[in-house]
């Protein structure tokens, strides 16, 4: 349980910067409910939406090093731009 009166992604975003062990279970546990309700906008399919929900997982956590924490609400922005891109890219490949 992370604390309600510390910004969440900031706290989060330090875990990973630490290297600390337990970074990726709290984003998960803070975080999968919501990027499960945005993937499903797109994928409806529930073993596609499974599939896009892990390549998003991890390219959000081979990848959050890079992230610039820009405020709160930036991080929740930026993976909910992953999963956007990995939905639409799935879609694409459906089409062809």
């Amino acid at each position: 349980m992370i604390l309600p009166w510390i910004d969440k992604e900031r706290y989060i975003q330090n875990l990973f910067e630490r290297g600390d062990q337990c970074a990726m279970d709290k984003f998960y546990m803070e975080y999968a409910d919501y990027l499960t309700g945005v993937c499903a906008r797109y994928i409806s399919n529930e073993d596609q939406l499974k599939d896009v929900l892990q390549e998003s997982f991890i390219r959000i956590f081979t990848n959050i090093h890079q992230f610039e924490y820009r405020g709160k609400g930036s991080l929740k922005a930026w993976m909910t731009k992953v999963v956007i891109n990995e939905a639409l890219q799935q879609l694409r490949k459906e089409e062809a």
